[in-house]
């Protein structure tokens, strides 16, 4: 199988590629990724709540829209 053939497959829904996790973050993910508002706001959300002694934020969303993604990327960026 050629490189870009391997590399279309890991866009496929069955691919592993496609499940987000923390401890998962490729490089294919991280070239992939694109750096949206939603990921601003949260940034500044998440730098808020440093200064709290507890705070829970929550991260809600439909299907795909990306939120383990965006978590995952988050955690592994920082």
């Amino acid at each position: 199988m050629c490189k870009l053939v391997e590399e279309l497959q890991k866009l496929k829904k069955s691919s592993n590629e496609s499940i987000d996790n923390e401890q998962n973050f490729s490089d294919f993910k991280k070239y992939m990724h694109v750096k949206r508002q939603v990921e601003k706001d949260l940034e500044a959300i998440i730098n808020l709540t440093k200064s709290c002694p507890k705070a829970l934020v929550l991260v809600c969303g439909n299907v795909g829209d990306g939120k383990s993604h965006l978590l995952s990327y988050l955690k592994n960026e920082k």
